[in-house]
């Protein structure tokens, strides 16, 4: 129930303002004492030729609530309206409403949308830095499925990159990878990923000290981008790679829909047509060396050289090309786009959206980016071409230890519990601000954790499991308590959290909005006895309890963390 649009329907009888407007105005007072909700009169101080309080003095006078309605009575505090909510009603009407699917919506129904997300070189393990993106684009998935988008989820493969040409060579020339580097990683080293940069590491090291071998790789992805068999060696090592990470991600509850490889976009010309529409633009360059650019500078993209390069002096294209390639044809299949990129990439992906601005194809679709800042781990520059990097399958393993020497918990329910706290560590601020993965923090049943938020869930159950007698929806406008409304208040709120968080790409308002629920619920279970309440109240306590628990669980899956039945 929206008690915004019900103080809006009252106010709209009465200022000459419509009822989006108003929702828009009104506002949380800070302090409960205040009121739950409250419309500040300034912006009609100009309009009337009034003071503000002297405005909502005459507002109230004029004020009539319908015995109907959800609010009891409406105070002037200074230039604000306050209203405030029947405890009793308010708790009935918003505990009717919860179940199962509760915080789902059809908002966006019959409408189609592509999150791309991850899009990792293939060129060995995801590292605990690098996972952060398939994390917030799995929630961002979670979410708009929740508010009723159809979401497909992509991951794209950067198969035809020099990275990936090196791999190649060290696999057709055999080359004998690092042993200490197998002894270090020695737990995976059967895993596909993982075999791949063993390859690469070594690989790098030696086509690093010769430039002839250098010259030969070169020369590889410029027949690659014409000869369909040199591509198909180059998909073949990015596929190896891509079973391991696949399996990696899994672990942790991530799945895609599609791959997009490169390779077949190159296999259908489709670099060489955006590359022939660059050339036809008026911004179009020859730089000093021979590659081909476009000067962006009017648009405010400065660039080293003169231009954004498209094309290689030899001819062969570069990542923006295919970029652009297969934006064009994402933007193609949906009403909306998202990617989620790391903070690395936003130059490229500003010029991305303004060249796919200068083509016409953004003009009836949307294509937004979500930017990220990355993990750091105890102080560790991670590098997979050095091979000082650390995958996220020996973290999540570390996890599992950790919880196992802890607590002797079985090795499933250890499993769930570390990947539900790494998840929330990693998503509860917001995308753009920069973390240190602690595990003391991560781990901690205390606090702003994932493992705090299932133990919560937990005891709500137990409750539950333990009382001989049933909820009761009979009852619940006894539950006018402070501890019982203010819990009500922040269950009334999720589904418009799950809106918002969707809408401003803001996972970590779900993860706020789940803590500060069962701080709420932990304070509502410390004051007010359940089990021990007479009959009626029991029943009515026992219902807030039952909609904690769905809420509380439907927050925790859209940030891909799973129930556990104890902890």
């Amino acid at each position: 129930m929206d008690i915004k649009s019900q103080a809006a329907s009252i106010l709209s009888k009465l200022i000459s303002l419509n009822k989006n407007q108003i929702i828009n105005l009104i506002e949380i007072p800070p302090d409960s004492k205040l009121g739950d909700l409250a419309f500040p009169c300034f912006i009609l101080s100009k309009k009337l030729k009034k003071n503000p309080g002297e405005i909502a003095m005459q507002i109230r006078k004029k004020l009539a609530i319908p015995k109907s309605s959800i609010f009891k009575k409406v105070e002037i505090a200074g230039p604000y309206l306050n209203f405030f909510v029947d405890e009793g009603k308010y708790a009935a009407e918003i505990l009717k409403q919860v179940s199962k699917n509760y915080g789902k919506s059809n908002k966006g129904k019959n409408k189609k949308l592509i999150i791309e997300h991850t899009s990792t070189n293939p060129s060995g393990p995801t590292h605990v830095g690098r996972i952060r993106n398939s994390f917030i684009g799995d929630t961002l998935v979670r979410l708009y499925k929740a508010i009723g988008y159809n979401v497909e989820t992509h991951y794209y493969v950067n198969d035809m990159g020099k990275q990936i040409a090196i791999i190649n060579w060290g696999i057709k020339n055999k080359i004998k990878t690092s042993a200490s580097l197998i002894k270090k990683f020695s737990k995976y080293k059967n895993n596909p990923d993982f075999k791949i940069m063993f390859v690469y590491v070594t690989a790098m090291k030696l086509v690093e000290k010769n430039p002839k071998l250098m010259k030969e790789i070169d020369d590889f992805l410029i027949a690659a981008e014409n000869n369909k068999q040199y591509a198909s060696e180059l998909n073949k090592v990015a596929k190896t790679c891509l079973e391991g990470q696949k399996k990696m991600l899994a672990r942790f509850g991530i799945n895609f829909d599609e791959f997009d490889f490169e390779s077949d976009l190159v296999a259908a010309g489709e670099q060489k047509k955006i590359a022939n529409k660059l050339k036809a633009l008026p911004e179009y360059k020859i730089l000093e060396e021979g590659a081909h650019a476009v000067d962006l500078s009017k648009y405010g993209f400065e660039r080293r050289g003169g231009g954004t390069v498209f094309l290689r002096a030899n001819g062969t294209s570069v990542y923006i090309t295919r970029d652009l390639a297969y934006h064009k044809y994402k933007l193609s299949l949906a009403d909306k786009n998202i990617i989620v990129l790391g903070e690395d990439h936003k130059i490229e992906a500003v010029e991305l959206k303004k060249l796919l601005e200068i083509f016409g194809i953004l003009k009836s679709k949307t294509l937004d980016v979500v930017f990220l800042s990355f993990v750091n781990f105890d102080k560790v520059k991670i590098s997979t071409r050095s091979g000082t990097t650390l995958p996220a399958d020996a973290i999540l393993d570390e996890g599992i230890e950790k919880i196992i020497s802890k607590k002797k918990t079985p090795l499933k329910l250890a499993e769930k519990i570390a990947v539900g706290a790494i998840r929330y560590f990693e998503l509860r601020v917001s995308p753009t601000k920069q973390i240190s993965f602690n595990w003391d923090e991560v781990l901690s049943l205390e606090g702003n954790t994932g493992p705090y938020l299932q133990y919560a869930l937990v005891r709500s159950n137990k409750i539950l499991q333990k009382s001989e007698a049933k909820p009761s929806k009979a009852s619940l406008e006894l539950l006018v308590k402070p501890y019982e409304f203010e819990l009500v208040k922040k269950i009334a709120l999720f589904p418009e959290i799950v809106e918002k968080a969707a809408d401003s790409y803001s996972p970590q308002l779900v993860a706020n909005y789940a803590y500060e629920l069962a701080q709420l619920f932990s304070s509502f279970y410390e004051n007010c006895p359940v089990i021990r309440a007479e009959k009626k109240l029991q029943g009515a306590r026992l219902a807030l309890v039952k909609a904690f628990a769905h809420t509380l669980k439907n927050a925790l899956n859209l940030l891909g963390i799973e129930e556990v039945a104890e902890m």
